[in-house]
């Protein structure tokens, strides 16, 4: 559990880097899809509950650090998600397409839902989505897009980010 803790820190590290400090810039990308999430969600479902939620608030606390949200916003959030998500783990087939999806998809309106609650209860610091815009169907869409991919990438690294005895269980 260690080894997956300090892979899944290095890698949101370099994710959230390069999210807020080079494709927040580009032009080109008015919607990004919200890669730190899906891979708190990746580590949860392959690991558990106790296990995605260390790793959604180490990701969350990174993910406070390099971008302008308010302290403890992506920690609570990605915690959460982490326990919540960890609570499905050994149930579905991760090698397919569509669970993935379901699941970047659930994953992305749960944290729509919880910047919702923590904006009525903390105040206009929390950046909220705009529901009724082209922009958040878009970001859905690109989330459910690429969380097969984020899933496959993490796939090709078993040693790094499942649990030694998950993978000597899939050996056998």
């Amino acid at each position: 559990m260690k080894k997956v803790i300090l892979w899944t820190s290095l890698s949101v590290f370099f994710i959230t880097l390069l999210q807020t400090a080079i494709f927040s810039h580009i032009s080109f990308f008015t919607v990004l899809p919200d890669l730190v999430l899906l891979t708190v969600i990746y580590i949860a479902i392959s690991n558990g509950s106790l296990t995605g939620l260390i790793c959604g608030f180490i990701a969350g606390l990174l993910a406070d650090f390099l971008s302008a949200a308010p302290i403890g916003l992506h920690s609570f959030i990605f915690t959460l998600t982490g326990y919540l998500v960890g609570k499905f783990y050994g149930i579905y087939n991760l090698n397919k397409v569509i669970f993935p999806c379901i699941l970047g998809g659930l994953g992305f309106v749960f944290k729509v839902l919880l910047l919702f609650v923590l904006k009525i209860l903390f105040g206009q610091n929390i950046h909220t989505y705009n529901i009724f815009s082209i922009n958040f169907a878009i970001e859905a869409a690109v989330n459910i897009f690429f969380t097969p991919f984020v899933f496959l990438f993490f796939n090709l690294f078993p040693q790094a980010f499942i649990s030694r005895s998950i993978v000597q269980y899939e050996k056998y």
